[in-house]
């Protein structure tokens, strides 16, 4: 009987892959589907994957199947050594925030060889505006609304976060900023991270987190990028913790500090019926948070903290009201919970694949497959869907 054939690789190489989406050797035996003796062997040397193997390990470690072909590992591939954590976070990157920082990168890639191949699939361009850590942040927030030709009026007449949110994405994609939704990630980790560079920057957000905290995440981001210091945030809504004097936390209070200036203008929040008769030691109740933070579509916790920062409450009233909104967090979220178990099924599987690569990016995709500048199989890849799948992503896209 003939034996499977083996494929010759770097032993480092495969150490690299495994280590730089930081897996154990136990963890990414267990995933690849052999046991640690011969991940062991394939890493010492002493024993060669078989094709289908090494095609498996390239799927688990996110990386092309030519990678773990290489004679070294490459030494300027992985560009996450240049991103952030907040003040406190010791753990390493989980393997699923890997995993999805390099589809990020991806693609934004696929976006810059589409913008040769393709031109007229691509939207035009149109950075923000720039900004430094020195502009005035009612500016800056000011700016922001410009830049995306958002009025008072319109956000009024939004009738729920999905709106908001939806609108605010299309908005950010039609002038060249690729918007997608990290899954399979905990809030813990991260809430939204950005890579700035120009062009066709890429905002991701984090699927599992409330609409109204991804709202005030895309605005963040988008000061980031507008700064261009793109990297992982995982801060709440402004959040109440004191701000590390680090650089990086200078950097994430004052995107916080954007993002609510452009969410809650100074002029309309103060022009508010509860907020004109309100002063610094103001009693906030819940109900009276969130019937101003629904005109803005916000968080009661980020309104409070924008609150605060206009003279219209204190820091006493923020500690008091902090452990009550935790706990109707944590309400929403068991009732989200018993949702998803009383829904069978789960969620449709092509609403949620055009949701996390972003119906942006999706549209860019089609649209040069529709022109014939892209194959089936490039759509195929592109969008990460069996061939047969496209169509119906195509009709969930319309």
């Amino acid at each position: 009987m003939s034996q499977t054939p083996r494929i010759p690789v770097t032993a480092d190489v495969l150490v690299w892959a495994r280590k730089s989406i930081s897996l154990s050797p136990e963890a990414a035996a267990k995933r690849i589907g052999v046991s640690p003796a011969v991940l062991a062997g394939w890493e010492d040397g002493s024993i060669q994957p078989t094709i289908s193997q090494l095609r498996t390990a390239a799927d688990k470690y996110k990386r092309p199947l030519g990678v773990l072909l290489l004679s070294s590992p490459p030494l300027d591939f992985d560009a996450m050594k240049d991103f952030r954590r907040h003040a406190g976070a010791a753990n390493p990157w989980s393997p699923e925030l890997h995993g999805e920082f390099r589809r990020a990168l991806d693609q934004r890639e696929v976006f810059l060889e589409l913008a040769e191949e393709a031109p007229d699939s691509v939207p035009t361009t149109v950075p923000p505006p720039r900004l430094t850590t020195s502009t005035d942040i009612e500016q800056a927030g000011g700016l922001l609304r410009e830049y995306l030709e958002l009025t008072t009026s319109e956000q009024a007449r939004w009738s729920d976060p999905y709106k908001a949110l939806n609108t605010l994405i299309g908005r950010i994609e039609d002038r060249g900023i690729i918007v997608i939704h990290a899954k399979g990630i905990s809030i813990d980790e991260m809430r939204a991270f950005s890579i700035s560079e120009e062009p066709y920057p890429v905002i991701a957000l984090n699927g599992a987190d409330y609409p109204r905290a991804r709202v005030f995440s895309l605005f963040h981001e988008l000061t980031h990028v507008a700064l261009n210091s793109g990297g992982l945030c995982d801060l709440h809504d402004g959040n109440g913790r004191r701000q590390s004097s680090s650089s990086t936390g200078r950097l994430e209070h004052f995107c916080n500090q954007v993002a609510a200036a452009a969410l809650m203008p100074r002029l309309e929040l103060l022009s508010q019926p509860i907020v004109v008769t309100a002063n610094a030691s103001y009693d906030w109740n819940l109900d009276e948070l969130e019937s101003v933070a629904s005109h803005f579509q916000v968080s009661q916790e980020a309104l409070l903290l924008r609150l605060i920062s206009v003279g219209r409450a204190s820091w006493e009233t923020y500690r008091v009201r902090k452990d009550e909104l935790q706990e109707q967090y944590a309400a929403v979220a068991a009732q989200r919970r018993e949702r998803r178990k009383a829904k069978p099924g789960g969620p449709d599987f092509y609403r949620t694949k055009a949701r996390d690569i972003g119906h942006g990016y999706a549209s860019v995709v089609l649209d040069a497959f529709g022109g014939r500048s892209i194959t089936a199989r490039d759509v195929a890849d592109f969008l990460d869907v069996k061939f047969g799948q496209i169509e119906r992503l195509q009709a969930e896209l319309r």
